[in-house]
């Protein structure tokens, strides 16, 4: 598969078993995994990596999961985003939703949240595939 063909995901958690477990499910995919465990390490990736998913922590050192969602769309406004959390309230999942992230409830099987990342990258590459050929 050409270089063309992959995507960049880049996950933000402070739990190194997380970051793991989703380098390791997304290993012979499609996908280049980028990871970061804090806010300003994921700000800096996002500053000098084209990024096309990023899923973040709630909970982070330095920022809130909502926070970092805004301040990552300002630097990439066509960025996929998913919130992971422990804390899945309604107002959490209206301000995730409102601008344009899933909620991914803690804890999860890390198969489900893989295919829900590979869902949406795919309807991505898809499209950037049709957008590319008309």
């Amino acid at each position: 598969m050409d270089a063309k063909s992959f995507q960049n995901l880049l996950l933000v958690d402070t739990d190194l078993l997380i970051r793991w477990s989703f380098e390791k499910a997304l290993d012979k995919t499609w996908i280049n995994f980028f990871s970061a465990s804090s806010g300003e390490e994921a700000l800096m990736i996002l500053d000098v990596e084209r990024i096309d998913c990023m899923i973040t922590d709630f909970n982070l050192p330095d920022y809130d999961g909502l926070e970092l969602l805004h301040l990552s769309n300002q630097i990439q406004p066509d960025l996929n985003m998913v919130l992971m959390t422990s804390f899945g309230s309604a107002q959490i999942r209206n301000e995730a939703e409102a601008i344009g992230s899933i909620l991914l409830q803690k804890p999860f099987d890390i198969h489900y949240a893989v295919n829900i990342l590979l869902n949406r990258l795919s309807i991505q590459r898809n499209s950037l595939m049709f957008n590319s050929e008309v």
